[in-house]
């Protein structure tokens, strides 16, 4: 039993694909593995930027010995009367490179049949792993592909180097013209540093002692340690976010941190806005204290840098400047006010064939007030509301703030509700509007609110009847508007109602 380690090195892989990539490395390993009968004691997949890891521990040094049962005609057509084998029987056994005087008279549930015993090859795992290696390499799936050289191999990104060890020998075979050797880098467009390795071992050592964190896990761990650290330092506490702390585990091997500062000026901004402008690009995560937004964030270097004063002022300038775009669509749009957005809805399609946005805001009054008399006399919302709550919903999608697709967009409703909320409007009106996208997933919050779930409601039944009847229907492979996701949201926040009487819409 000997160990394999295969690690492709490539430059950057994007942070989304690699958790897919190496667990279809897994997957696909184990069940070639055991395809061509070759016993193992544990296969290991881990991925970080620059490179995808397997490790095969125990893997046995040939395939396990097996025979086989070839069955062919049955005897009845295999022999003549007189016992003479037939065409049947000749070409069975000429097909199988046998003599057909080695045939036997088999006896299966289905009858007599002739055939054979066949014992099957027991190839070495070295001669194996040779065509199986890059098979795996080649088989892997991304969601985008690049071909950079002449033999228009397709991968996430070009592969500049390649390790195959099996029980310390290389695994000689190439793979976009780039051939296996036991030679790891660290980054070696920037650091001209590497290793000569073994096997899995010292392999894992060499880039430990060159502070490359291999394990996703364990990176991630460290990452979040890290975080805590820098915030206890700073007498703050560090705003958590799961889904950049993944992305980071990824766009990382030798994570170190860095604290930055923003002008407390931009701290009038809403702080969803701020974190937003943070993490969309900069990957940037925040800080608070007693709940409230710190002007400080946090952000990683590959590895510890020389000049860190100078990477921090690279970073502060760069948010400064999203944070000062923010400031100026947020300054316009209070301009405008709550009001005056909404009369811009006129001017936004909702969908071909559906009308503006203004007409879908007509609508969700008129399903949100029959939703409302759904529910009994004393559960009910006052009218005044659902009419408010309708006009300005859809308002922030005419703001400068969320329209035309800056890194804000997905902050609508949540926008519209601190328009709202400037503009004088209640606190019912204000959190509905902050409430009517929710559940966005099916692990998100429902409304917490009877006027934010009316709103949901009537929102999800208008966009649901309005594709249909536009001919928007869902498909196994497409759902444009995510209608499927819409519905189940929608019979969520309807279980959750036992009040409302649910009947026809006259």
């Amino acid at each position: 039993m000997k160990d394999l380690l295969l690690e492709i090195g490539c430059e950057n892989l994007p942070p989304a694909s690699i958790r897919q990539a190496f667990e279809q490395l897994g997957k696909d390993t184990e069940a070639k593995l055991e395809e061509l009968r070759l016993p193992f004691e544990s296969v290991y997949v881990t991925g970080g930027p620059r490179r995808l890891v397997l490790i095969v521990r125990g893997l046995a040094g040939a395939q396990t010995r097996r025979s086989e049962l070839v069955t062919g005609p049955p005897s009845s057509k295999a022999f003549g009367e007189d016992g003479e084998p037939s065409k049947a029987a000749l070409g069975f056994a000429r097909s199988h490179g046998i003599a057909v005087d080695k045939l036997e008279r088999i006896v299966l549930d289905r009858g007599e049949y002739v055939g054979f015993t066949k014992k099957l090859k027991s190839e070495k795992t070295a001669v194996l792993l040779k065509d199986l290696l890059p098979a795996l390499i080649t088989g892997l799936r991304f969601p985008k592909l690049m071909k950079w050289e002449v033999s228009g191999t397709r991968f996430a990104r070009p592969i500049r180097w390649l390790v195959s060890i099996y029980g310390g020998k290389v695994i000689r075979f190439d793979v976009a013209g780039v051939k296996t050797g036991n030679v790891t880098w660290v980054i070696p467009w920037l650091r001209n540093e590497k290793y000569k390795v073994t096997g899995p071992d010292d392999y894992l050592a060499a880039l430990a002692k060159a502070g490359i964190v291999v394990d996703h896990a364990e990176r991630r761990k460290k990452i979040h340690s890290l975080a805590a650290a820098a915030a206890k330092k700073l007498g703050v506490e560090v705003i958590e976010d799961e889904a950049l702390l993944d992305e980071l585990t990824f766009m990382l091997e030798s994570p170190a941190p860095l604290v930055g500062d923003f002008d407390k000026t931009y701290l009038k901004l809403p702080p969803e806005v701020v974190t937003t402008a943070m993490k969309a690009h900069q990957r940037y995560l925040a800080f608070r204290s007693g709940g409230t937004l710190v002007p400080k964030f946090l952000t990683f270097t590959e590895g510890k840098v020389g000049s860190a004063s100078l990477v921090r002022t690279g970073n502060e300038k760069v948010l400064r400047a999203r944070l000062e775009d923010a400031l100026f669509y947020w300054q316009e749009d209070l301009k405008t006010g709550i009001d005056g957005l909404s009369k811009k809805l006129s001017s936004i399609v909702f969908i071909e064939g559906l009308g503006a946005l203004s007409n879908k805001a007509e609508r969700l009054a008129i399903l949100g007030r029959a939703v409302n008399d759904m529910e009994r006399p004393d559960k009910r919302v006052a009218e005044d509301q659902i009419l408010r709550a309708s006009r300005f919903a859809k308002a922030d999608l005419a703001s400068e703030m969320v329209k035309d697709g800056k890194e804000f967009t997905l902050l609508e409703g949540l926008i519209g509700s601190h328009y709202a909320r400037e503009a004088g409007q209640d606190n019912d009106v204000v959190a509905a509007m902050r409430e009517q996208y929710m559940p966005r997933t099916p692990a998100d919050k429902l409304p917490g609110t009877p006027l934010g779930a009316i709103l949901s409601i009537s929102d999800r039944i208008d966009t649901i009847t309005g594709c249909f009847l536009a001919g928007i229907i869902p498909t196994g492979s497409q759902d444009p508007y995510a209608l499927r996701r819409q519905a189940t949201g929608l019979v969520r926040i309807l279980r959750t109602m036992p009040s409302i009487s649910i009947r026809p819409l006259a």
